[in-house]
């Protein structure tokens, strides 16, 4: 009985140090992934053509970061650290609006995106229902 109290208590003790760090950073992928959830579902409640190309550049940057986690074969991990992130600080705008502009310029700065950056926003637009039916958003190269 006293084995299997100790050992409930080290296996505890494990998981509590295994836990996901929900502190926001913009160097943690998972994080800038919920920033672009998040902002994505208030875009999208915009009309416009502001929130469109908006809606289409944190496309771009989350196809760009599915592209290099899948990669590096670490999507899966980092879509579950993306949702328990989301889910720990209850999609808090101020958070995901900070997080937003820092993974953004993160991304900007990072030289495989830059350098790919139209492939990324021809993808976005040819993945998005409300460039689909707009003639110049299809039209753009």
């Amino acid at each position: 009985m006293i084995r299997h109290v100790i050992f409930l208590a080290t296996v505890s003790a494990i998981a509590g140090c295994a836990q996901p760090d929900h502190t926001p950073n913009s160097a943690n992928p998972a994080h800038c992934l919920a920033a672009f959830n998040s902002a994505d579902y208030w875009i999208q409640k915009e009309p416009g053509r502001h929130a469109l190309q908006l809606e289409l550049t944190g496309n771009a940057m989350t196809l760009y970061l599915f592209d290099k986690l899948r990669k590096q074969g670490r999507l899966g991990a980092v879509r579950s650290e993306t949702r328990a992130f989301i889910k720990a600080t209850g999609d808090d705008a101020k958070i995901m609006s900070k997080l937003l502009i820092e993974c953004g310029n993160a991304l900007q700065s990072e030289p495989d995106f830059k350098d790919n950056q139209a492939h990324w926003l021809r993808l976005a637009r040819r993945g998005n229902a409300r460039c689909q039916q707009d003639q110049s958003c299809r039209a753009a190269p």
